[in-house]
Formats: structure tokens, sequence, C-alpha cells
């Protein structure tokens, strides 16, 4: 050991090399000195800075209380490197109570404080910058969850998840200084809180990333888990801040957390009151949307779809919500907030449901529609969620329909978000002669070899890149080569959004196999088609089989211009 001149002067010894841990304890009271070995021996086993408040026996017979913090650093294996303690003189205490953290104060798995012993800190942090007492006026407030940490521990067994958690939080302790504060809060999500050394909010985001950075990298070197590849969200919110002094930062950042969680994995979010704003809107929204069915605001609209020849193929369920009276709210702002909360499965089987029975009395009718398309969620693809193709048998059963006349339109994101189980779900289904359709392809990141494993019909090409196709060339090559990749799959292709007889022209001309959008027919409700049918099919008829205008070239951009 290594004693500092100020050291020295507080346990009255001489200065010079040679000291050691038995002549540092054997200044301690002897009523203390067991609580201060395992505090120490605890602080260097979790990489948590070590704190205790104590009594010291001095040879001229003095007593004294001090303050003793404790950290020990280590390398990327885990493997100790040294140890770093400070003393300090406490003049006037007389009792050792709050001496150091009670246990319900500590996670009893990594020996971090939880967040009861953090709620304490940071609440004594601002009274003391509030005060004047602490020199720091800003506290930056990090919280750090783990991706994906379930799927961890369900692959690798809850003792290998705890293990991993231990050497995460001894990994974030190695990543900051002594002086910071890390606890667990909960589960997977960590909380650094600092007063210094964070000067800015772009300051505060680097510091997120390195830490973000530091974890990919040294998980690595992880024995027995060699396969796992962490990476986490981060939120960050300082305080005093943009927000009001009475706000929680700790609160404040686990919001902004929430925020970055929903945009995907290893995603940085500060917060804001805008961010503020929109959660509460979010929060909101889903607390109306999950009344939404009982109160019959639900309902489903039908557009259909016409082949090149302006033969019908067959018509799209799409889900409104009408809150009777007030503003229309579009499909891409609530449904985020369905997925999300998990009200996602009541819609999707109501609209499932409907669209069936719906269809089903339309067969009755005489209305001949040949095939149905409904949406589905990833979260309808999840292990736990009812199994699509036990309720498309129920629900055809139950009103005599052929369970091939159904197709089901999922997103890139859906089918790749876990592919093993959605393969086998597909494939359930594909044996009830269910069709599948690729939702909005080229809007994600495709795993094409994943995609080719599917049971499919086809790719739906998605309207943003109809909608500019003669204007961009990149759009237009999309479109181009999307027909050209489904037609080598042995697949179709249908563009969404078709709105000019200019994009329809052009996407025949590309090959595209079917067509959707307001040129060839308008969303309506299952009354209003069935009664403008027929026209609505003559009108689509006349525009597919028109004579073509002269070809246009879409404009080249200046970055796809040749050289002179």
């Amino acid at each position: 050991m290594l004693w500092s001149p100020q050291l020295c002067q507080i346990l009255r010894s001489e200065e010079g090399g040679g000291q050691t841990m038995d002549q540092l304890l054997a200044v301690v009271a002897k009523e203390d000195r067991e609580r201060v070995r395992t505090e120490l021996q605890q602080s260097q086993l979790s990489g948590q800075a070590g704190r205790i408040r104590h009594r010291l026996r001095l040879k001229d017979g003095d007593e004294c209380f001090v303050d003793h913090r404790c950290f020990t650093s280590y390398d990327n294996k885990g493997r100790p490197l040294y140890s770093i303690g400070t003393l300090q003189e406490c003049p006037g205490v007389q009792s050792t109570k709050g001496e150091r953290f009670e246990p319900i104060q500590t996670d009893r798995l990594t020996c971090l404080p939880n967040r009861a012993a953090t709620d304490i800190y940071i609440s004594e942090l601002i009274r003391d910058v509030i005060s004047g007492v602490s020199k720091n006026t800003r506290i930056t407030v990090t919280c750090l969850d783990i991706d994906h940490f379930q799927e961890i521990n369900d692959t690798f067994g809850i003792a290998n998840g705890n293990r991993l958690l231990v050497w995460i939080a001894r990994h974030l302790r190695d990543q900051i200084t002594p002086e910071d504060w890390l606890a667990r809060l909960e589960s997977d999500s960590f909380v650094i809180i600092q007063t210094d050394g964070i000067q800015s909010t772009q300051d505060a985001i680097q510091h997120g990333k390195r830490l973000q950075k530091g974890l990919r990298l040294t998980s690595r070197s992880l024995e027995k888990l060699p396969s796992i590849h962490l990476s986490a969200c981060i939120g960050i919110s300082t305080w005093p801040g943009i927000t009001t002094a009475d706000d929680d930062p700790i609160q404040s950042a686990r919001t902004a957390l929430a925020a970055a969680q929903r945009r995907g994995p290893g995603k940085v979010q500060v917060y804001s009151e805008s961010l503020s704003a929109t959660i509460r809107e979010a929060l909101d929204l889903e607390q109306k949307l999950s009344t939404a069915i009982e109160r019959n605001e639900l309902e489903l609209h039908y557009q259909l779809q016409f082949d090149q020849r302006g033969s019908l193929m067959g018509a799209e369920a799409l889900l409104r919500w009408d809150r009777h009276g007030e503003a229309f709210i579009p499909c891409k702002r609530f449904i985020p907030v369905a997925e999300q909360s998990g009200l996602i499965e009541d819609i999707g089987s109501w609209a499932l449901k409907n669209a069936v029975q719906q269809f089903a009395e339309w067969q009755r009718n005489n209305i001949n529609i040949p095939k149905l398309s409904i949406n589905v969620s990833a979260e309808q693809l999840n292990p736990d969620a009812e199994p699509l193709d036990e309720l498309i048998t129920e629900i055809c059963h139950l009103e005599g329909l052929s369970p091939s006349r159904i197709e089901l339109e999922l997103t890139e994101t859906a089918l790749l978000k876990n592919p093993h189980d959605a393969a086998i779900r597909l494939q359930r289904l594909q044996k009830l002669g269910v069709c599948l359709w690729v939702d909005d392809f080229g809007t994600g990141f495709s795993n094409l070899k994943s995609l080719q494993r599917l049971p499919l019909k086809g790719f739906k090409i998605d309207k943003s890149f109809v909608r500019d196709m003669e204007q961009d060339p990149n759009d237009y090559s999309i479109v181009r080569a999307t027909t050209q990749l489904a037609h080598g799959l042995g697949l179709k292709s249908l563009a969404e959004g078709v709105e000019s007889i200019q994009q329809l022209q052009q996407l025949k001309r590309l090959g595209c196999d079917g067509f959707q959008g307001f040129l060839l027919a308008k969303p309506k409700n299952a009354e209003e088609m069935a009664r403008e049918l027929n026209d609505t099919i003559s009108h689509a008829k006349r525009l597919c089989m028109a004579d073509e205008p002269e070809r246009v070239e879409p404009a080249r951009s200046r970055t796809n211009q040749s050289k002179p």
C-alpha cells in the first residue's frame, strides 16, 4: 500500500513506504474492523465504489470518525489492477448511525446501490447544489438498458444472465470515476450519476456512446458466452436543464430511455420537454385506444386491387379509428402505440374476425371479390400470441369460407424480427392455403436469405417509391429492381399508392403484376364498396387498358450524371 501524506497525518503515522492493509485495519476500532474488511472485499468483488463510516482509534488515545471510500479497477478479463481508497474526517460526528447502506438499499446480485439508495442520493445531491454546499452545479443522469436481455436469459439460462449482469456492473464501474454514482435500478437497467467531467449535453452523448462501444468490444472476451454481442439503449437527462428544477432527473432519463428503445437497439436519446410531451401524448392515445373496440370506434375500409388488364385481384382491409366527431387518427400514429402497449393483439384479432365475416357476407350476397388481404403485426407472430392459423381456421369454419381466399400482409420488420418463429407460423398458414405478402417492401433492411425461406406470394412496393418514381431515378430503380427480384424468386409484385395514369403506365412497362391506389379505387367502407363495385371495376379496366402515352424517362439526378 501507498499512504498519502494526508492519510499519514490522519492516522498519526510517519510517512514512508512499507505500509500494509493490516496496519490500516489495526487503526480501525475493533468493533468496526470486520465491517470495514467486508466492505473492502465487496468493493473488490463488485467493482462498485465502497463507502462506510467508521471509527479510528489512534496511538495518542484519540478517537475520530471517518468516511472511508474505496474503488478497485479491473482489466478487460476481470482481473483486479489496483485499488484506490480515501479517508475523510467527520468532525462532530458522535455515532455511526447511517454509516453504510442498509441491505434494503443494496442490490444483492451486483452489490450496487438500488433504486431506493439512488433516490436518497440524488435528493441529497440536489439539496447540496441548491444550498450551495456543492461546488458542482450540473448533474448528469445516464440510464442504460441492455438490449434483448430476456433473449439472453432464455438462450443461456438465468445463471449465466446473472453472471453477465455482474460483469456489466463491473465493466460500467471501470468506465467511470470513483466519484461517479453507479446503481442497478431493476433487471438489466443501470443508472450513472455524475457531477463532474460532463460539461454539456454533447459531452453526455459522447460519454454514452463510449459506454455502448465498451460493452460491444469487451463483451467478446466473456467466457462461456461466446456468441453474445451486447448493445444497450441510453437515456440522458441533466439537472438543472431545460426543464424545471423540481423535475426528477432520474425519471427524465428513464423517459428518454423509453424513447430510445422505441427507435430500436443501441440508440441514445436526450430528454427534452418536447420528448416528454410526446410521451404523454402517446400515453393518452394508448388510454383512448384501450377502449376503442368497446366504444365501436374502430372500423374497416376496403381498397380494391387490379392486375395489368384491369381485372379485379382482390381487396385490402384497412383499419380506421373514428373517435365519433373528433379528429381522424391515422394508422401510422396509433398502430405503433398499439404495438408498444400490447393492445395490437386484441385489435389485430378484432380486425381479422370482422374482415373475414364481411368477406363471407359478400360471398353470400354474390359480391364476388377473389381475395381479401389483411395486415398482420409482428406482435401477432410472437410465440406467446394466439396462433394465427388456429384463429383463421376457427373464423373461416364459422363463416363457411375457405382459408385459401385469405391473404396476409406482413412488413419486413415483422418477418425478420424473429425469422425462425415467423417461418414456423407462416408455414402453418401456408398449409391452410393462406397466401402471404411482404408489405412496404424496400422500406426495411431485408435479409433476402431469410425471406427466401418463407412461403411468400409476393412483394408490395411501398407507395413512397411509387410516388416519386417519375422524378427520382433512385426510386425508379428501386421499383424496377423489386419487380425483377420478385419475378426472379417466382413471386408477384404489387405497387401501392398509384395516383396518376403516368405512374400506372410506367409500372406496367416495368412488369409490375398488380396495382392499388386512389387512381383506380379509393378506400371505402363495406357498404359503399359493395354498392359501387361494378362501376369501380369498369373505371379501373378503362385506365389499365388505355393506350400508353409516350414514355417519359425520369430526370437524372446530379449524382448519377456521367462525367464529361
